[in-house]
């Protein structure tokens, strides 16, 4: 499931509008044009650094000589609320006091339980206990809740209206009417030029111009002026006011128990309650699955708030009273998730439009896909398979004194361990009759220093930036979690933790790329070949009837033989089938860029070579030229990747076919005929698609996939829809070949 309503407004909006939806498909939509709250809630929680966010948008709690007001104007001129994520807020800062109360005409007076002092009611049947807290919806929650008979507690200075917050409302009346009328009124045309560019949006042009067409109707200008006024302004304020809010609740959380929450939270949701629950306090509507609700929290948003733990400095203490973050409540990291989903949700409006839709599509589906899926035995057998043998795993071992086999059961140990502890130590692996220095090996390739994963983190974020010649987006960080799954604290006892246990499985299996990389070219080259002979071994273990082959080169001539696909499927006395199979690793340009097709140039340029050899070969074939084999007239293409290149990825997958299409005009004898219609899959999803279909319904599949109907569907969600009948196998391959401990567990 792709949580994306963020996007899904763009398509039919105006040009200089940007979207206006919500990123997650759960969320309610909100407008940001100026005449509409950001945030639909009558009852505002207080800002989260007054005191406690216990005062959220469920539950009142009294004001006590604790609670001091700020930024009390800033909330009234933008109105922003920032209601609790999912319930009551609980308590997103405690803070430490000095005993000096500061600013006491400011203060708001406690109203308590014997503030009336009555002592029956109605026929004395009745006890008067009037509640400390306000009912749901039955204040104002900046006041405190209201109580019987009671009259006003708050101590007024002075009175009269903010000079900020007459301004933002003044604004907000003449923006409002005139992106209606879609121009200025003549009166207000050169104090707007004049104000409002020194004031509101200090990066407008310094003057206004609004031509008229010979009717005295306003030209576009006018109309792209108003609308990207209205919008750069609101984004501007928005985005500072939680970026603010996101940073200080980092800047003043604690890194270790920060990370116990973050791993309590997502045990929390992954079926793991009776681990999470002796960490954190949470409400019991928290405790799910799903992942659409309103106390979701979606994995990737984790790994983004790691990140942004990792790379944010911390505030440093001072004398007086002081306030950090609570760390004990699913609440208080909900309203940090609160914060970080609007901040995506204004960075993607202040560049999205209609024309980027796909790209922003593709993005999203990079972020959240991999998570979903989860890890699986087929993974495991996959990575081992490719860079578990030959010359991959002697460098590996050479480089870290252990084989890959070790590796993958040592980190499934620590997988296990991390899912029931935040904090592990070392474990003993003598009970699997091992050496303990095997496991601390194991340990130096998952973890890091928590003070040296501060300086990487950020390292790979400049490297990122410097890439991609571009700032980064909150939701796109590159992760170090990645390629460091566990962070390391170095006390009496050196602890380890794996805030997201599912990547230590990912730095085990996808994470072996980056160690075979560090050795000589050869050994990706070995890899690849290792994995197009995975792929012919899979296919017959799934459908017996078929028979994968390694084409032989062929040709009249030495020196004109070319090589045939990687995988030639015969079915009978016919090649139905030709894959190409492309093991290029996908970057993290190539997946979060703004223009992943430029991003990802080379990686591109591999996959439309996939395209024109299979055309080639279809040429060929009709040419007679190639004849060791008898291929079907309707054979099937398929360009297949190790990692999802093309999931989600329209434009991606337009700028390939064009590529190869340029290649093959180069050789005059591929005709129209020729270029088929190709499938593109990466390898998990022929795994998937594999599992559910058998061998007939499996040809059917490929038929819709080269459908105009069926044109970008993912195979696996293709076979779901275009009604063949699914079954349900198991993985076939016996995965002690590869790893002889598999049978042991």
């Amino acid at each position: 499931m792709l949580c994306l309503s963020r996007v899904g407004s763009c398509l039919g909006q105006h040009p200089f509008h940007p979207g206006r939806c919500s990123r997650f498909i759960h969320s309610e939509t909100k407008p940001i044009l100026f005449g509409h709250r950001f945030h639909k809630s009558d009852c505002s929680a207080s800002h989260p650094f007054v005191g406690d966010a216990g005062e959220g948008a469920d539950e009142g709690q009294a004001l006590t000589a604790r609670h001091e007001l700020h930024d009390f104007w800033l909330e009234l001129c933008f109105n922003d609320a920032v209601p609790a994520f999912g319930g009551s807020a609980g308590h997103i800062f405690e803070e430490v006091g000095n005993r000096h109360v500061q600013r006491v005409c400011n203060l708001l007076e406690p109203a308590r339980t014997d503030a009336v002092g009555a002592l029956f009611v109605f026929l004395h049947l009745l006890k008067c206990h009037p509640d400390g807290l306000g009912q749901r919806h039955l204040c104002d929650l900046q006041q405190g809740p209201p109580h019987p008979n009671a009259k006003a507690d708050l101590n007024i200075d002075r009175l009269g209206l903010s000079p900020c917050f007459l301004r933002a409302r003044f604004w907000h009346a003449i923006l409002h009417v005139n992106l209606l009328r879609k121009a200025p009124p003549a009166a207000y045309s050169g104090f707007v030029s004049t104000v409002l560019t020194s004031t509101v949006v200090p990066s407008a042009p310094r003057f206004v111009h609004y031509s008229q067409d010979n009717d005295g109707a306003p030209s576009k200008l006018g109309d792209y002026f108003w609308y990207s006024l209205g919008m750069l302004g609101t984004h501007h304020y928005k985005l500072k006011i939680y970026k603010g809010r996101y940073r200080t609740w980092l800047e003043r959380a604690n890194d270790l128990d920060c990370l116990t929450l973050i791993w309590a939270v997502q045990a929390l949701q992954s079926s793991h309650e009776k681990f999470a629950r002796k960490f954190i306090t949470y409400p019991k509507e928290a405790v799910t699955e799903k992942m659409i609700g309103e106390f979701a929290i979606y994995k990737w948003e984790l790994e983004t708030i790691v990140t942004s733990l990792l790379t944010t400095p911390k505030d440093r203490p001072r004398l007086g009273k002081y306030r950090y973050t609570n760390l004990t409540q699913f609440s208080s990291l909900s309203s940090l998730v609160h914060y970080l989903r609007d901040i995506e949700n204004i960075e993607y409006a202040k560049t999205g439009t209609a024309d980027n839709i796909w790209e922003e599509m593709y993005r999203i589906g990079q972020r959240q896909f991999s998570w979903q899926r989860g890890y699986n035995c087929e993974q495991l057998y996959r990575y081992a398979y490719v860079y578990g043998q030959g010359e991959c795993a002697e460098f590996f071992e050479e480089q870290n004194g252990l084989s890959v086999s070790i590796f993958l059961w040592l980190s499934l140990a620590l997988f296990a361990l991390t899912m029931e502890k935040p904090w592990i130590i070392a474990p003993d692996v003598s009970i699997l009759k091992m050496g303990q220095d095997n496991m601390e090996k194991t340990l130096a390739l998952h973890s890091i220093e928590l003070t040296d994963a501060r300086s990487k983190a950020k390292a790979l974020i400049d490297d990122a930036v410097t890439k991609l010649r571009a700032p980064l987006r909150t939701a796109y960080m590159p992760s170090l979690l990645r390629q460091r799954s566990m962070l390391k604290n170095t006390g009496r006892v050196t602890t380890y933790c794996a805030p997201l246990p599912p990547l230590v499985m990912n730095r085990a299996t996808a994470g072996l790329y980056y160690d075979i990389k560090q050795g000589p070219d050869r050994l990706l080259t070995e890899a690849n070949t290792r994995f197009e002979e995975y792929i012919r071994k899979l296919v017959e273990a799934y459908h017996p009837r078929f028979a994968a082959l390694k084409g032989e080169p062929y040709g009249s001539s030495k020196a004109t033989e070319v090589d045939p696909p990687d995988c030639l499927v015969k079915d009978g006395e016919e090649i139905t089938i030709a894959v190409e199979c492309k093991a290029t690793k996908l970057t993290f340009e190539g997946q979060f860029a703004e223009n992943p097709t430029i991003a990802a140039k080379q990686g591109l340029e591999q996959l439309a070579k996939g395209i024109f050899q299979l055309w080639r070969f279809f040429s060929h074939v009709r040419r007679g030229i190639y004849t060791t084999h008898t291929v079907s007239p309707t054979a099937h293409g398929i360009v297949l990747t190790m990692d999802s290149w093309m999931q989600m990825a329209t434009k991606l997958r337009e700028g390939a076919l064009e590529r190869a299409k340029e290649l093959a005009a180069a050789d005059p004898e591929i005709k129209d005929e020729d270029r088929r219609m190709v499938v593109f899959a990466s390898v998990q999803e022929l795994n998937d698609t594999f599992a559910q279909t058998e061998t007939d319904n499996f040809m059917t599949v490929l038929g819709h996939a080269v459908s105009e109907k069926y044109r970008g569907y993912g195979l696996p969600k293709l076979a779901r829809e275009c009604g063949v009948q699914l079954v349900r196998k198991g993985f076939p391959l016996n995965v002690a070949e590869i790893l002889p401990w598999w049978e042991q567990i």
